[in-house]
């Protein structure tokens, strides 16, 4: 486990690494980083990219009260001084949830009350969890190179194709072909088996000719086509002559109207109205 030395200097830079929320308040940039040392780095990097206008460097970060700096690097100063010195720093002492604003309260804080931390070797352990790298463990060293050379064949081994024993392939190779001639001669005397044309050669003729297969006298009829039936999804054909409904039932009056109309048709007052006519 690594262990470091704790002094007044160290507090103040274990602070800045402790893990915790930090966010960029620069114009147009909604980061959140992790430490104050990050935070930090962020705003130097912001910095740097400021472009000047008519030889003023332009501070972007919100409620800044003091924009207009004459050079970058008063840009960056202005940054320090008055916006990251008045971000709070928490203590670095695990278990321990002081925040300080500023940077000088913080080392006479943990001489009052982590004492016992300063000045002797203490274990990562004792702080809060830190954003910066562990220290690496020490490597051994690994032995020279030789100085003489070294072939290849030492640290690959060589291809070559597998020993294959000469007489074991000369007894599979006279195994496979007597295989072959004894397969050759069953089919042959399958063959001659197949020759005879009579099946049961001990039946009577007359048993033969019974089982003989029979003629039979077959008659191919075509089916007649089924009438299409009509499909669903079309509109089906219109009946004509159309089919007549039932005469409506007379209106109301309409007996006492319709000796009044024929009697004037019969005057000449009323044309005479033919179905059909316009």
């Amino acid at each position: 486990m690594s262990k470091d030395t704790l002094s007044k200097e160290e507090i103040i830079h274990l602070a800045h690494n402790v893990i915790q929320t930090m966010q960029c308040e620069w114009e147009e940039c909604a980061i959140t980083l992790n430490s104050w040392d990050s935070l930090a780095k962020h705003l130097r990097r912001h910095c740097s990219r400021v472009k000047q206008q008519n030889g003023i460097y332009y501070c972007s970060y919100s409620r800044c009260s003091g924009r207009l700096h004459s050079s970058l690097a008063a840009l960056k100063t202005h940054m320090e001084l008055s916006h990251l010195s008045r971000v709070a720093l928490p203590c670095p002492a695990r278990g321990c949830e002081e925040v300080f604003i500023r940077v000088q309260q913080l080392p006479s804080h943990f001489e009052h009350v982590h004492r016992e931390l300063l000045d002797i070797r203490v274990s990562v352990n004792a702080f809060a969890p830190l954003a910066r790298l562990a220290r690496p463990r020490r490597l051994q060293r690994l032995p020279p190179l030789p100085r003489h050379e070294i072939r290849v064949s030492s640290f690959l081994p060589s291809v070559s194709m597998p020993s294959v024993r000469r007489e074991h392939s000369q007894a599979s190779a006279s195994q496979t072909m007597s295989r072959k001639w004894s397969r050759l001669n069953v089919q042959d005397q399958e063959g001659e088996s197949d020759e005879n044309p009579i099946a049961f050669g001990n039946l009577p003729v007359q048993l033969q000719d019974i089982l003989a297969p029979l003629v039979v006298d077959t008659e191919v009829r075509t089916k007649l086509p089924f009438a299409r039936q009509p499909l669903l999804s079309r509109p089906q054909p219109a009946i004509h002559p159309p089919i007549r409904s039932n005469e409506p039932e007379q209106t109301i009056l309409y007996s006492t109207f319709k000796p009044m109309v024929d009697k004037l048709v019969a005057d000449g007052t009323l044309a005479e109205h033919k179905e059909g006519g316009m």
